[in-house]
């Protein structure tokens, strides 16, 4: 059909045996390249607001890498969404329930996870932060509130699947003063069906924070048959007519 469509004729015996072996070599070439590994970056940076009526959770990539943090730019605080900020060891939550802090844990495999850590509010000004734990699948796991204090924020057993996400949300409360705060959660793997990812796996969100290029979008794979009728578009028959 792509080559009546393009070339306005059928393919031959030998273009039509060249055609599935590129199609074949194209499909095992995507398969590859959207395999999961635990090297992947599994950690996204971002913020957003947090409906508890419905556990919806709108994501919004922080868009600029200072080096040592992701904020809304280069300018800080951003005219736009204001403190708003991660780094290895919390963050700052911005102004309002629109611009919670979203530390995102993306799972590569297929199991079941325990989440560790503690979150800790320094400042005895201010009226502290509130922090959830939110799954993709299974909705809120765990909500604290910290204001000078440190509290721990453990979840027994979360079962993932590829794809699912573990958002670590942050907010303000009333008021965004005095609100930076310590989260350094890990997300350790309790079991697996997977053969790359083993038992006692931990995601560490401090040690692995250093991936600047945690918020790019990955490169998308194009489809074998769009490549397919790329290579016919690309070809002198169809460039040039006697």
């Amino acid at each position: 059909a792509l080559y009546r469509i393009t070339l306005a004729r059928d393919p031959d015996e030998q273009e039509l045996r060249m055609a599935n072996e590129f199609l074949a070599a194209a499909h095992a070439a995507s398969a590859a390249a959207t395999r999961p590994t635990v090297a992947l970056p599994v950690w996204r940076y971002g913020y957003g607001s947090f409906a508890a009526d419905s556990n919806a959770i709108s994501f919004t990539p922080l868009p600029h890498f200072t080096g040592k943090a992701w904020q809304g730019s280069q300018q800080f605080p951003d005219p736009a969404i204001a403190y708003t900020s991660l780094n290895a060891s919390g963050g700052h939550p911005g102004n309002g329930p629109t611009q919670c802090t979203i530390l995102r844990w993306v799972s590569p495999f297929a199991g079941t996870v325990s989440i560790e850590g503690e979150i800790k509010h320094e400042s005895d000004k201010g009226d502290g932060v509130q922090a959830r734990v939110v799954s993709s699948k299974s909705g809120v796991l765990g909500n604290w509130a910290a204001k000078n204090n440190k509290v721990a924020t453990s979840v027994t057993t979360v079962d993932v699947a590829i794809g699912d996400t573990i958002d670590f949300v942050t907010d303000c409360g009333a008021s965004q003063d005095h609100d930076s705060y310590q989260w350094r959660p890990r997300v350790r793997v309790t079991g697996s069906t997977s053969t790359e990812v083993k038992a006692n796996f931990v995601w560490n969100a401090s040690k692995e924070f250093d991936k600047s290029s945690a918020n790019l979008l990955p490169t998308p794979t194009t489809d074998a048959w769009v490549q397919l009728a790329q290579v016919l578009f690309l070809s002198n028959e169809f460039a040039f007519v006697d």
